[in-house]
Order: structure tokens, then C-alpha cells, then sequence
């Protein structure tokens, strides 16, 4: 049955093999192809037929160093995890390395897997063309891409000032030189150098190439987020869609509203979420495993004022080093930024859900005369169906964001008094570690 509530937009006429999902992706997907997590070719094509896993490539031989490289830095994380003692620092840069890992290892699976995603999805946008309105979807995943990654870039940029200028400071040096990259590597990758260095003399080589593999985990970290997001404006922009053909069909109050039709296109975009979840749920659980743990150490950090202090820094420089403008800058707006990106990231992805509810309104409202068995199959799998991203062991639900924030505000709550607790033993350092009004 042809649905006349809006004007059909043919995507597929134009250009039989056009897809949505490739166009609104291939940007994202690209970015993580140049960053080495992602061998598949045809990114760079319009064409979604050009799209192919391709083991025998430079791309696939970035990969593979991308991979002993990031082995390299989980292992020497590990290790310094295993024969340090163990504090907050030890914990979150073994955890940060170790889930950077994991999500490179899903990344494997899906390129393998994207060609055949990429099919279902031009199979699926084509079977609901009648519905489609949405235009401006490659825009939004394209803008929000980029300004998502750029805002990373900028907080990472942040962390590197900060750490040399506390470097600077601790020297008493004014500009960079030798003497400061120096204690900089030996201060920033001390996990490393411990475990390769036999002498006291740190090689540049060696640091910056741990300062390269750094890069690339924190993208993959900020990448592993913007995925999500663009795979959840996707899926939500259809059930938008469909939910507005079901709107304009009541607002006609005509007793013909092809419901029959309605449930299958429901069902047929019910099964895409299906099939792109289990594609997802690992990168979902991973995602707000980190965010969760690295908002409670951002936020405990950003209180205390505590950082990884320097060897050659004394307490005084430390006091200096966190008083400065750079310190400030870098904390307030690290902490921001993962905060709005896990927001951000929940709401998108709730979103695919509470926008999978709507049509519910709409067949409470059938009048008792057009009720039939199409209505009330549709009520059942709408009541019965739970659809939208999950996390493997929990779904990512509006109701799911509110734990999560009482969950953040509960442990911060407990850590501050903790923090409190320990330090009123130490009047040296109370007055430093606490803010005033905890004093």
C-alpha cells in the first residue's frame, strides 16, 4: 500500500546504491582509518559498493603496527600496575590503555563486519522510502564529528601544556630546552622508561613515540563515543520519521490509516536497531565504563587539587604547579568537556528509545470503531518490545542516565569525605589538598 501522507523522497531513484548510513559515517570512519584503527577501503567513495575489508594493505600494515604498538603500552601499563603500589594514577592509566585496547580489538570485528552492515542498511533505507523525510542527516553526523574531535585535540593539547609548564615550573626554567623534555619523559612515561631504560638517559625516539600511541588511544577513546552518537541520530532519525507519518495520519481522523503497513516499517526499523546493536553493545558498555570512572577521578582530582607530581618537584612547586592558570584551565575545561561528551552520548542514545515509544500515544488514541487486530498486534509489540542501544547487561534508557548521575554524585560524595577523613591526620597538607569549604 502507497502512503499518501507525505510526499515520498526517493533517495534510491537518483542513485540506485546510495546509502544514508555510509554517507553520514564515512567522515568518522575515515578519521579512524587515518588514525590506524580501521582497514577498510572505500571510505573515501560516495559509493557504498566500493566499501570492502581488505587485509593486503597499507592500511591493514598501519593497523597491524597500530596493534603492537597499543599491545606494547596495555603490557607496560599492566606491568607498572602490577609492581607499583597502587594508587589512583597506577589504576586509571592501566584502565585507560586496557579499555583502549579492548574497544581496538571491537573495532577489528566491526571493519570486518562494516561491508555487510553497510548492505543491510541500503537494503533497509530502501524498503522504507515512503516514510523518509529527514534531510539533513550527513550534516549532523559530519558536524558533530568534527567538533566532538576537535574538542578533543584541545583537551589533550591542554594536558601536554600543563604537564611541561609543571615541568618548567619545578626546574625553574623559563623556556623549553633539553633539560625540560628531558624530565618531561621522564615523568610522563616513567611506566615506560622503567621497564626499556638501563641508565638515566631517556630517549627522545622512545618518548615520542609513547606520545604518539597516547594520541591515538585518546582519540580512540573520544572516537569510541562520536560513534555512537552518529549510529544513534541515525537509527533515531527514522523512528522521527515514522512517527510523523503516524501523526499526520491521525491528524486526518480517517478510519483508513494503513496500520498493517505502519507495523511492518516499524518492524523493519525495530530490526535494524537489532542488527546495529549487536554490532555496538560492547563499544556501549566499554564507553560508559570509562566515562563513568574518568568524571569520579576528574572530579575528585579537580577538587583535591592533586595531580602526578614531578620527582625533581618538591611540595612547594607542587603547591605552585596547581595554583597556576594552566592547571586551572586544563582541569576545568577536561572535566566539561567529558561531562558534556557523556551527556551528550546518553541523551542520542536514550533517544533511540523514548523515540521507539512514541506511537503508543497515537493507538491509545484509535477510536473503540476502528480498533482491529492490526491496532492491537501493534500495541502488544510495542508493549513487549524493548528497542533501543544497550550495554550487553543493561539498556540505554532516560530512566538509566538518572542512576548513572546518582551513581557519580554517591561515590564523588563518599571519595570527598574519605579524602577529608584521611587528611584532617595531616595538618601539613590539609590546608593545600581540601578546598576551604571542606576545611
Amino acid at each position: 500500500m502507497v502512503l499518501e501522507a507525505h510526499t515520498q523522497i526517493q533517495y534510491c531513484t537518483a542513485k540506485a546504491n546510495y546509502c544514508e548510513f555510509h554517507a553520514g559515517l564515512r567522515h568518522l570512519m575515515r578519521l579512524a582509518r587515518w588514525a590506524g584503527f580501521f582497514p577498510v577501503q572505500g571510505l573515501s567513495q560516495t559509493n557504498p559498493d566500493d566499501v570492502r575489508f581488505e587485509f593486503r594493505s597499507l592500511y591493514a600494515l598501519y593497523h597491524a603496527i597500530t596493534v603492537i604498538g597499543q599491545t606494547v603500552m596495555t603490557f607496560l601499563a599492566f606491568y607498572s600496575f602490577v609492581d607499583s603500589n597502587v594508587s589512583l594514577s597506577v589504576v586509571s592509566n592501566f584502565l585507560f590503555y586496557f579499555t583502549n585496547y579492548v574497544t581496538l580489538v571491537l573495532l577489528w570485528r566491526l571493519s570486518k563486519n562494516w561491508s555487510a552492515l553497510i548492505s543491510k542498511t541500503l537494503e533497509f533505507e530502501q524498503s522504507v522510502t515512503e516514510i523518509r523525510t529527514t534531510r539533513n542527516l550527513v550534516s549532523r553526523t559530519n558536524t558533530l564529528t568534527y567538533v566532538v574531535l576537535i574538542f578533543a585535540m584541545i583537551e589533550h593539547a591542554l594536558s601536554k601544556v600543563f604537564n611541561i609548564r609543571s615541568v618548567m615550573c619545578c626546574l625553574g626554567e623559563t623556556s623549553l630546552n633539553h633539560t625540560v623534555i628531558n624530565n618531561y619523559f621522564k615523568f610522563k612515561w616513567k611506566f615506560v622508561f622503567d621497564y626499556f631504560s638501563t641508565s638515566t638517559t631517556y630517549s627522545y625516539f622512545v618518548g615520542f613515540i609513547a606520545e604518539f600511541l597516547c594520541m591515538q588511544a585518546t582519540f580512540l577513546w573520544s572516537f569510541t563515543d562520536v560513534l555512537i552518537m552518529c549510529f544513534s541520530i541515525y537509527l533515531s532519525s527514522f523512528f522521527e520519521d515514522f512517527n510523523s507519518t503516524v501523526s499526520s495520519f491521525m491528524k486526518k481522523a480517517s478510519k483508513t490509516v494503513p496500520w498493517s503497513t505502519l507495523r511492518v516499517q516499524y518492524s523493519q526499523i525495530v530490526l535494524i536497531v537489532k542488527q546495529m546493536d549487536e554490532q555496538l553493545d560492547y563499544f556501549v558498555l566499554i564507553s560508559y565504563f570509562t566515562n563513568l570512572f574518568f568524571i569520579c577521578f576528574q572530579l575528585y582530582n579537580s577538587l583535591n587539587r592533586i595531580y602526578d607530581a614531578n620527582d625533581v618537584c618538591n611540595e612547594n612547586m607542587d603547591i605552585i604547579a596547581t595554583a597556576s592558570v594552566t592547571y586551572l584551565t586544563y582541569y576545568v575545561f577536561s572535566f566539561l568537556f567529558l561531562v558534556t561528551r557523556a551527556l551528550l552520548l546518553s541523551i542520542m542514545a536514550a533517544n533511540v528509545h523514548s523515540c521507539a515509544q512514541v506511537p503508543q500515544l497515537a493507538l491509545y488514541e484509535v477510536p473503540t470503531a476502528d480498533y482491529s487486530l492490526d491496532v492491537q498486534r501493534f500495541q502488544l509489540q510495542l508493549r513487549y518490545t524493548t528497542v533501543g542501544l544497550s550495554g550487553v547487561c543493561f539498556n540505554v534508557t532516560r530512566g538509566m542516565i538518572l542512576r548513572v548521575i546518582g551513581t557519580i554524585v554517591t561515590y564523588e560524595l563518599v571519595l570527598i569525605q574519605l579524602t577529608k577523613k584521611n587528611l584532617d591526620n595531616d595538618t601539613s597538607i590539609r590546608d593545600y589538598y581540601l578546598p576551604k569549604h571542606l576545611i
